[in-house]
């Protein structure tokens, strides 16, 4: 599960089973959400031991729609709810 910070300066959440070769599209402008909001920035990851379980923080994170959470896990370094 990954952040960027856009250049509009908005948030894009996500998820990847490669987060390098994922990272690389963003920049590249190979993904259709994000191509016209480059240059993007990596500004958080977490890892989990699933795909399944990355998903589920990226949709707990997006369902939250509040600012206040994603800038206390970007503080805090770490998103400390479990997903499994």
């Amino acid at each position: 599960m990954y952040i960027l910070f856009c250049c509009n300066k908005r948030f894009y959440i996500g998820s990847a089973s490669d987060l390098v070769v994922r990272l690389k599209e963003h920049i590249f402008g190979y993904v259709k959400a994000t191509r016209h909001l480059r240059p993007v920035m990596l500004v958080f990851h977490q890892s989990y031991l699933t795909l399944k379980e990355a998903r589920k923080a990226e949709y707990w994170i997006k369902k939250q729609k509040k600012t206040k959470i994603l800038k206390q896990i970007l503080a805090d370094g770490i998103l400390k709810k479990k997903f499994d």
